[in-house]
């Protein structure tokens, strides 16, 4: 029953460490990114963040309880690629109970807009950038 946790475990793990620069393997140059995420005016709590460059490996980030994240490159590396990213955020998770075999899906809150079909993009500049997301679930 535990191993039905160390497949998704391992896997967050490899994507977090493995490195993806240049060709010669050296580390491209990434920025401090963080920010906070709100849906209709409210704090978004555990969702995802996601900013996926247009060369290389994407950077991820979670919201807390106030909606703020902060981007990961790798484990031991905050922050992104410089330049401009498709960003995605969402709330889905599937939630294994190790006692159990039960699953527990936590539902998406967020609209498609912003995760499955984003239109999402932020440019990720030298030095600390701070990039917030309003969402809005009804479109205007």
């Amino acid at each position: 029953m535990k191993s039905k946790l160390l497949v998704p475990f391992l896997s967050v793990v490899l994507i977090l460490s493995s490195g993806c620069g240049s060709q010669s393997g050296d580390m491209p140059e990434i920025a401090i990114v963080k920010g906070w995420v709100k849906l209709d005016g409210e704090p978004v709590k555990s969702a995802s963040v996601i900013f996926q460059p247009e060369k290389g490996r994407p950077s991820v980030g979670h919201t807390d309880y106030d909606g703020n994240f902060e981007l990961k490159y790798i484990a031991d590396k905050k922050g992104a690629v410089l330049g401009n990213h498709k960003v995605s955020i969402s709330t889905y998770k599937v939630e294994e109970i190790v006692e159990s075999d039960e699953r527990h899906e936590v539902p998406e809150r967020i609209p498609e807009e912003y995760n499955t079909r984003t239109n999402l993009t932020a440019s990720v500049e030298p030095g600390i950038n701070e990039i917030n997301f309003e969402l809005n679930s009804s479109r205007k």
